[in-house]
């Protein structure tokens, strides 16, 4: 799994209001079996309406839609259940903040 300290920032910024503003995030239609599965296994997300296409904001239809949002931790943005299964392989000591690559072991 490769990580780096840019992914949270480059997907998501929440402005002091608490607003969310988002870029290109991964998103689902606002289903009752998707926020079952998403609760099911710990994801946390936010119900938007918005344009599917990134590139059409404010020029498309817009959907109801779900958007996985990483939890409030820069370095784990991930479930802390996953911790277990991780397994760091390198880390690239010129890329600041830190980017990773671990093994995921299941």
């Amino acid at each position: 799994m490769y990580w780096d300290g840019y992914w949270q920032w480059s997907e998501f910024r929440t402005h002091p209001n608490g607003a969310l503003e988002i870029f290109d995030p991964i998103e689902v239609l606002d289903k009752p079996k998707w926020r079952e599965y998403l609760e099911k296994h710990g994801v946390e997300y936010k119900p938007m309406n918005l344009e599917l296409n990134p590139n059409k904001r404010g020029k498309a239809k817009k959907f109801d839609v779900l958007v996985p949002v990483p939890r409030d931790n820069a370095t784990a943005p991930w479930h802390p259940s996953l911790n277990k299964y991780l397994e760091l392989e390198y880390e690239f000591p010129e890329v600041n903040p830190k980017a990773r690559i671990f093994k995921v072991n299941i």
